[in-house]
């Protein structure tokens, strides 16, 4: 029968490994993931009028309703009323009441600039938003860059 020896750079190559996996599952485990805009959304990373990147949470009330047939949602907000040149970003929150039915995933929506004009009952120099679901209590993330 042959004899079992153990070789010293064979163990030292599997105590290398093990450690390096150690540390890797360690580093894993306590990392802290990167925040998101959609997270900074319920932050409210709102900092008003002169701000590049401003995120906040519209919900539609009976109060932003406008338009024919009020059909449209107003978004009133400081950084992107009047700034027809943002860029603008939504996301319709799906699942946020306890019946999960505030807001359809499958609707398509449409952002519009009222421009110097008011639309129907939309106030003049204001973001619209239209389609999808618009109802009262429907909520939306919103992301404004501005150049």
């Amino acid at each position: 029968m042959k004899k079992f020896m153990i070789n010293p750079v064979t163990v030292t190559c599997m105590l290398l490994c093990v450690c390096a996996v150690a540390l890797v599952v360690l580093v894993t485990a306590h990392a802290e993931p990167p925040v998101s805009p959609i997270q900074a959304c319920y932050n409210n990373t709102t900092a008003g009028s002169g701000a590049n990147l401003v995120t906040f949470r519209h919900t539609c009330t009976v109060a932003n309703t406008c338009g024919p047939f009020n059909s449209f949602s107003f978004m009133d907000q400081p950084s992107i009323n009047g700034n027809a040149s943002a860029l603008i970003f939504v996301t319709g929150i799906v699942g946020i009441n306890g019946a999960r039915t505030n807001t359809n995933p499958n609707s398509n929506l449409n952002l519009t600039y009222t421009g110097a004009l008011s639309f129907g009952t939309c106030p003049a120099g204001r973001w619209i938003l239209a389609g999808g679901d618009i109802a009262t209590g429907a909520q939306f993330n919103v992301l404004v860059v501005n150049p």
